[in-house]
């Protein structure tokens, strides 16, 4: 696998190039109190300073890269109806969380490892929210993939499918998370 850089100097990332090696990096998140653990990034010195370690043991015959993994994001859009007697802010701020930790369970349990690649299906995120003890029903449940460049810009959106599977080996499936927005969650009023 390596990296191709076209004419416009745009990085591409290929898993078939030969003589390139790729070696994909994740901080250690034990007691690291400065990592986002939903998206462990290494820095980018870090990541110099493997490089060049590593250089020194290659073979002059293998071009070697290491990057950080890509994080693509899965983002569900549904509308749920609360168990009587929970409050809808709470209970839609608590969801959002659980369906975070579901999919994400290295950045709340230190023993739980990233997967690279895999799948999530949508029928297993349904029934994990349907199994809330605080969930009464849930209608127009969709599931979204996102698949951004270097992390910010989307280069890919794939709607309302019903399996997301990872585009590439360095890729990790995370749960959907702007900043403001984790998961597009409704309920109706009561």
């Amino acid at each position: 696998t390596g990296l191709i850089t076209d004419k416009s100097n745009n990085t591409t990332y290929s898993e078939t190039l030969p003589g390139h090696v790729t070696v994909v990096t994740i901080p250690d998140l034990h007691n690291n109190t400065s990592a986002n653990t939903l998206r462990p990034y290494t820095s980018v010195g870090l990541l110099t300073e493997i490089q060049q370690y590593l250089e020194k043991l290659n073979s002059k015959f293998v071009r070697l890269h290491v990057i950080n993994p890509q994080f693509e994001e899965v983002q569900f859009e549904f509308t749920v109806n609360f168990m009587p007697n929970h409050d809808a802010t709470v209970y839609s701020n608590q969801l959002s969380m659980d369906i975070e930790q579901f999919l994400t369970p290295w950045a709340f349990d230190n023993n739980s490892d990233i997967e690279f690649g895999g799948t999530i299906e949508k029928s297993v995120v349904l029934n994990f929210i349907e199994e809330r003890d605080y969930v009464d029903y849930i209608t127009c449940f969709k599931m979204n993939h996102i698949i951004r460049r270097d992390g910010t810009t989307i280069l890919e959106m794939l709607p309302d499918i019903e399996t997301a599977v990872a585009s590439t080996a360095r890729s990790i499936l995370v749960s959907y998370n702007d900043g403001v927005t984790r998961h597009i969650i409704t309920s109706p009023a009561n």
